[in-house]
């Protein structure tokens, strides 16, 4: 399952880690990190199909996130699944154009 959603445009201050969270970042695939805020949170989710599960798999901030990298980001997460012999068998998500290409 795959679900981007609109999120406030802020820098929160993380102080265990020493730094701020918000940025836009999209893992192996980073644009603009520690420079660019991120306007919307971009979410994959495993759901299981025979049994009750959901797991969170990926999350990143995003501010005007192409097809072309959603499409990486999607491939690189159903690589990751099938490494852990999790079956992927059918891709959620809404009708964006975006997510089509």
């Amino acid at each position: 399952m795959i679900d981007e959603m609109s999120i406030k445009r802020q820098i929160t201050w993380v102080h265990s880690d020493h730094k701020g969270v918000g940025y836009v970042h999209l893992g192996g695939q980073q644009r603009g990190i520690d420079t660019e805020i991120g306007t919307n949170a971009l979410v994959l989710m495993a759901v299981g199909m025979k049994k009750k599960w959901k797991l969170p798999i990926s999350f990143h901030f995003t501010a005007g996130l192409s097809a072309e990298t959603l499409s990486v980001l999607v491939k690189q997460a159903i690589d990751s699944l099938h490494q852990l012999n999790i079956h992927v068998i059918a891709l959620v998500m809404d009708g964006l154009r975006k997510n089509l290409a």
